[in-house]
């Protein structure tokens, strides 16, 4: 059963609290990508090698595919290679990238902007904002830290954490409890005369 209670009148829904995050691991990939493909490509250039960056450029011009953070010998590197019907396949990243992507970067990402106002990319895009539910006026570090923890535990078995919104009697997820908060919508400031 879909529970209607809310912790907080301007609570927005689950579609797009959720659309929000996958913008804004969208963001966190490519931001990753970029911290991945420099750093790579400074330690190849001390070596007197060629960086991840450069090679991936190679693979293109000689016409592989690309594929972005899967290691070259996992389930979905076996299905692409034999989607790519003789032609080679290039796998950039693996767990390095995937280390890199989803704890340095998007812990740091989500921390820094659930305390300097709690509004990230993804949900200043949808007019959304993450509040503390005992009325404090900003997020403290330990709590920003709280609920991008949170964000890791509400993705395993499938998003469940995410998906506790709809039954939860509050209407909260498993990061909203973790870390005391939760999101509201921000209505829309209408500016000049008539």
């Amino acid at each position: 059963m879909i529970q209607k209670h809310k912790a907080h009148p301007e609570q927005a829904g689950f579609f797009k609290r959720f659309l929000a995050f996958m913008i804004d691991n969208l963001i966190i990939m490519l931001i990753s990508l970029i911290v991945f493909f420099s750093l790579s490509e400074i330690a190849a250039a001390r070596r007197g090698e060629k960086g991840e960056f450069s090679r991936m450029l190679n693979a293109i011009k000689s016409g592989e595919a690309v594929v972005v953070g899967v290691r070259k010998n996992s389930q979905p590197a076996e299905a692409e290679n034999r989607n790519n019907r003789g032609g080679k396949t290039y796998f950039v990243g693996g767990e390095k990238f995937n280390i890199l992507f989803e704890f340095f970067i998007g812990y740091i990402y989500y921390v820094l902007f659930f305390r300097s106002g709690g509004r990230t990319p993804g949900k200043r895009l949808l007019r959304l904002r993450v509040i503390d539910l005992k009325g404090r006026q900003r997020l403290g570090w330990y709590q920003s830290l709280e609920r991008a923890h949170g964000y890791a535990a509400s993705t395993l078995l499938a998003f469940l954490g995410f998906l506790q919104v709809l039954w939860d009697h509050e209407g909260l997820t498993m990061h909203d409890k973790l870390a005391g908060t939760t999101v509201i919508r921000i209505k829309k400031e209408f500016k000049g005369g008539h």
